[in-house]
Order: structure tokens, then C-alpha cells, then sequence
């Protein structure tokens, strides 16, 4: 639609792309159809085919994945972004509890993780009380004691006034606080059975326990067949267990009578009624391991607990249960499977035994230590001479990473099999106060008479 016979008129070209805007299907040149680009001339805005709020062509072309600010790189621009820094916490709700949304490593803190953070939360450990009202909002076993019997309302780790401690006569007040436990009517401190609701006292003196029916009655505690107030305390307790036979599950057996802790072994286990001593019971919780979900109390119950009767382990381990994984020498390997417990470069002895290097100097197959080459005792460093040099070479060796003896027979100065600070010991107590020469040999070049397994490889001071 130009003069061709004029120069300056001239086709439009926006996007300088050598086909003029009239023949050209993008004339911005930003990668999107005039027929679909919202500004067809400008290559900066195009159209939100991702729906992230921002124009796909910010970039000057069509990119939709790279179309402004994207902190958590999914491919939405922060605009459109719900959770910009890809947290699962929401910009919104990070605004409200005052973590940073554009950073992943500022999450809002959420005690009971119900999705709502404490800031905003009424009841932060969700133990069922808000925490204008819980003494402890942080921990779910603790909140108050509203029925006020010793017991917090949240041990069971919800608001249970309930259900918060043992209960022996199930009258919703836990024993700590409960004034009679067992429910006999007698109190717990003038009960000679306070978790004994069939045993209490017998102020009639008449041989039977006022509390036999299970309730403090003495005109009511045991058979009275002349019907004259006092029992006839003969047949009251066939087998002596303390169980009147009229509440005995097996009047004549010792070990068999009830079973009122409800903790799966009976209370007569041991011979007479004795709830709190009726069976084994590993954690000392009051419950037999028979009936106790947890025998270790170690906060894993049994059925998925690897190592039941261990409350430091829930997993038998390399060592076992009941067995500390233990590593001495901190090499990776407990003390239990480890051949070399305080070798921290062995976890087998090997040729040459703990703490001592299977060297191969010569390369020949055969490990240096089950070789031997002639030596002179205690000169531990083989200068072909035995002073101080000797046991600083060796303490260099132990406790400095130093290099390892040529010759370990000839740094076993005492001649006890082992490389150690006892030959420090050895040859300075001879050298500086008196004390005995090093064994043979010693005076002169010569085999070790001592078969203790160090060798002597290589000795160039002997010929």
C-alpha cells in the first residue's frame, strides 16, 4: 500500500523483520499471532496462557515459564503464585502468622502441625483446651486440672479428666488425688489395702475384713450362719492369698484370685493379693508386661517395637537389644562386631594383629610382620643408635599419626608382643632411672627369641 516511486513512503515494519506489518501475522515479531496478541504491536504484552497473572511476552517473547519474579521456579510467576517460595504454606497464611513467603526456610511454627500456625491458632498442641486456658499450650500431656484430684486433665494427651492417671475403682479421679482408691468407702489412709476394695480392716474383730463384700460393712464381711454379727472367719480365705473365698476366682488355689489392675496377670501371681507385684514388669509402671502395651516405657508400644524390653532401643541393631551400640574407636563399627574395638584403621586383627599396620613393604604377597630380619631391640627408629630419638619416634607414631616403625620387633622394648606406651615407659625408666636393659637383642644384631608375631621386615642397621 506504498508509492514504490517514492522513497518516503515506506511499508511498516514494527518488529524490523523485512516483511511489513500488513503481510506479517506477527507484526510485533514476540512470537504470538497478531489474531491472538492482545497489543499485536508491542512484543512486551501478548496474552496469560498460564493463567499466572502475569503477560507470558514480559520477557519480549512468547514464555510463558519465564514471564516475571518465579522464587520457587514451578513455572508461576509470584503474581499468580499462591506459595510463592513452595513451602505448602501459603502467602496468605504467611503474611498473617509473619514468615517471609519468598523464603522456603521461613515456615510458620505449628506445634500440633493442623495446618494452622500458632500465631492464629486458639488450642497450639491441640490437646482439646485452648491456650488461654492450658497451663502447658506447647505440650499436649499437660493443660490443667479441672476435676482438681493431682491428675493433669491432659496426661493421656487430650483433655480427659476422665481418663488422666490410674483409676483403680474407675470413679473418674486418679489415685493420686483419689482420697479412696479402691472405693470400699474406707480411706486410703486408713485402708490396710487401699487398692483392695475386698480388703480394708476389721474393727469388729471377728477374723473377717469388714470390706469382704467389697464395701466397708462389718455387719456384712463373710458367711454368719448363726446370724449373730460375727462371720464365720474359718471358710473365709481357703487358700490364704488375702482373697475372701466368696471373690476368689479359685478359693483354693494362692496364685489365682482377680485380677483388679485390669493388667492382663493376676494379683495373686506371687502367692497372696499383691496388684503392684503380680507379674514381671520391666518398666516399674505398675502394669505386668502381660497387660502393659509399652513393657520398656520407652514411648514405642510393643507391637512395633523392635526391641520391647529395651527403653533405649526400638531396633535390635548390629548389637542386639539390650546391648549399647557402642564404637570405641569411632571407626564406624560397633565394639560388638568390630575384632579391633580400640583400632580405628581395623575391624579384623588380621596378620599383624590390632593396631598394627598388615603392611607389604617389599610387595612380595607376604605382610611385613610375619617376616623378620636380624635387629637390635629398642632402637625403635633404626639409626643403629637406642636414645631419646627412639621413644619420641614411637610416640609420634601412636598418638601423631607419625610414620609407622620398619622394624616393630625392634620398637617392642620390653618384649611384651604389643607396640605401645609401655615401651616409652620401659626405655626411658632404663635410660634416665636404673631400670633394665631391653631383652635380647640387644647388645648385638640378632633374631627375636620371643615368637609374638610383630616382625622385622626390613633392619638396615644390622647387615
Amino acid at each position: 500500500g506504498t508509492d514504490p516511486l517514492d522513497n518516503l513512503s515506506v511499508p511498516t515494519d514494527t518488529d524490523s523483520d523485512g516483511t511489513c506489518d500488513a503481510l506479517d501475522p506477527d507484526d510485533d515479531g514476540d512470537g504470538v499471532t497478531d489474531a491472538l496478541d492482545s497489543a499485536p504491536l508491542d512484543n512486551t504484552l501478548c496474552r496469560d496462557a498460564d493463567g499466572d497473572g502475569c503477560d507470558d511476552c514480559s520477557s519480549g517473547t512468547d514464555a510463558p515459564g519465564n514471564d516475571g519474579l518465579d522464587t520457587d521456579s514451578d513455572g508461576l510467576c509470584d503474581v499468580g503464585d499462591l506459595d510463592d517460595d513452595n513451602d505448602t504454606w501459603s502467602d496468605a497464611d504467611e503474611a498473617a502468622c509473619g514468615t517471609n513467603p519468598l523464603d522456603n526456610l521461613s515456615v510458620p511454627t505449628d506445634t500440633d502441625s493442623d495446618g494452622a500456625c500458632d500465631g492464629l491458632d486458639t488450642d497450639d498442641d491441640n490437646d482439646g483446651v485452648t491456650d488461654a486456658l492450658d497451663s502447658a499450650p506447647l505440650d499436649n500431656t499437660l493443660c490443667r486440672d479441672v476435676d482438681s484430684d493431682g491428675c493433669d486433665d491432659c496426661s493421656s494427651g487430650t483433655d480427659a479428666p476422665g481418663n488422666d492417671g490410674l483409676d483403680t475403682d474407675s470413679d473418674g479421679l486418679c489415685n493420686v488425688g483419689d482420697l479412696d482408691d479402691d472405693g470400699d468407702g474406707v480411706s486410703d489412709a486408713s485402708d490396710s489395702d487401699p487398692l483392695n476394695m475386698f480388703i480394708c480392716a476389721d474393727v469388729d474383730n471377728d477374723g473377717c475384713d469388714d470390706c469382704s463384700s467389697g464395701f466397708f460393712d462389718p455387719a456384712n464381711d463373710g458367711p454368719d450362719a448363726d446370724g449373730n454379727g460375727i462371720c464365720d472367719s474359718t471358710v473365709l480365705d481357703t487358700d490364704s492369698d488375702g482373697v475372701p473365698d466368696n471373690v476368689d476366682l479359685d478359693p483354693n488355689d494362692p496364685n489365682v484370685c482377680q485380677d483388679l489392675d485390669s493388667d492382663g496377670c493376676d494379683d495373686c501371681s506371687s502367692g497372696t493379693v499383691d496388684a503392684a507385684n503380680d507379674g514381671l514388669d520391666t518398666d516399674g509402671d505398675g502394669l505386668c508386661n502381660a497387660g502393659d502395651p509399652d513393657d520398656d516405657g520407652d514411648g514405642t508400644v510393643d507391637a512395633i517395637d523392635g526391641c520391647p524390653l529395651d527403653p533405649l532401643k526400638i531396633a535390635p541393631g548390629p548389637c542386639g537389644c539390650g546391648e549399647l551400640e557402642i564404637d570405641s574407636d569411632i571407626d564406624g563399627t560397633p565394639d560388638c562386631v568390630d575384632g579391633c574395638p580400640f583400632d580405628n584403621a581395623k575391624v579384623e586383627p588380621g596378620d599383624c594383629g590390632c593396631n598394627i599396620p598388615d603392611e607389604d613393604l617389599d610387595l612380595d604377597g607376604i605382610s611385613d610382620c610375619l617376616q623378620s630380619s636380624d635387629f637390635t631391640r629398642a632402637d625403635m627408629n633404626v639409626d643403629g643408635q637406642s636414645n631419646i630419638a627412639d621413644p619420641i619416634f614411637l610416640l609420634n607414631f601412636l598418638f601423631q599419626a607419625g610414620p609407622a616403625p620398619l622394624c616393630f620387633d625392634s620398637t617392642d622394648a620390653n618384649d611384651d608382643g604389643l607396640v605401645d606406651v609401655s615401651d616409652v615407659i620401659f626405655f626411658i625408666t632404663w635410660v634416665f632411672s636404673g631400670g633394665s636393659e631391653p631383652p635380647p637383642p640387644f647388645a648385638a644384631c640378632g633374631q627375636d627369641p620371643t615368637d609374638d608375631g610383630l616382625g622385622c621386615p626390613e633392619f638396615s642397621a644390622c647387615p
